[in-house]
């Protein structure tokens, strides 16, 4: 498995903050890129005091019980992490394109996994999970495709974030096409001066 957090920004930080098998990668953003999120102190006639944001993505391979749902958002809170990508999070909801929920104080938004035809069980499912500062700072999320989703916060500049899930190296040379494909258009449909990170799970094998 490979986990990607790809920035355009050439003074992004990465900066590994948890414990290897909880949170595998972590992107720190420049302070100047988010200082729209930050609120001046009270009383305070000066502008907003920039503040740190930590980007991270994470394979869940299931948050579909109440338990594995809150100890990641326990988790995400306790290392300080504002958008955390999530893939495999297993949670079926056709009815719903983008589904929001509150746990532990974070936000999970996801878009609705799917079924495999010969068992029914659910497989795949991408998300991600933000902090209160972020969803206040949540322009919009859109469903690109099933392994696809997207979201924007605003920021100077606005930040841009793609998640995403690649289909395994035994699948269809079709299906793989098709995703990255898709990836593509996601990618290059973000305004150039936004600041752009994508997180997935690529599943790539080193050799």
């Amino acid at each position: 498995m490979s986990i990607l957090g790809q920035l355009t920004h050439p003074d992004t930080e990465l900066s590994p903050v948890a414990p290897s098998g909880c949170l595998h990668v972590t992107v720190a953003t420049p302070v100047h890129h988010i200082n729209r999120w930050a609120k001046a102190a009270e009383g305070s006639q000066g502008p907003p005091t920039p503040v740190k944001t930590i980007i991270s993505t994470f394979n869940t391979n299931t948050i579909r019980l109440l338990p594995r749902c809150t100890e990641l958002a326990s988790q995400a809170s306790s290392y300080e992490i504002s958008i955390l990508g999530i893939q495999e999070h297993r949670c079926v909801h056709p009815d719903e394109e983008i589904r929001f929920t509150e746990v532990e104080g974070m936000h999970l938004i996801t878009s609705s996994a799917w079924r495999e035809l010969a068992t029914m069980s659910a497989q795949g499912g991408v998300g991600l999970m933000v902090n209160s500062k972020a969803k206040e700072a949540l322009r919009g999320v859109v469903s690109v495709s099933d392994r696809i989703l997207t979201a924007e916060f605003d920021g100077n500049p606005v930040t841009s974030v793609i998640i995403c899930y690649s289909p395994h190296n035994s699948s269809e040379e079709k299906e793989v096409e098709a995703f990255y494909s898709k990836l593509h258009q996601a990618v290059t449909s973000i305004p150039a001066h936004n600041f752009l990170a994508v997180l997935g799970d690529f599943n790539d094998r080193v050799y």
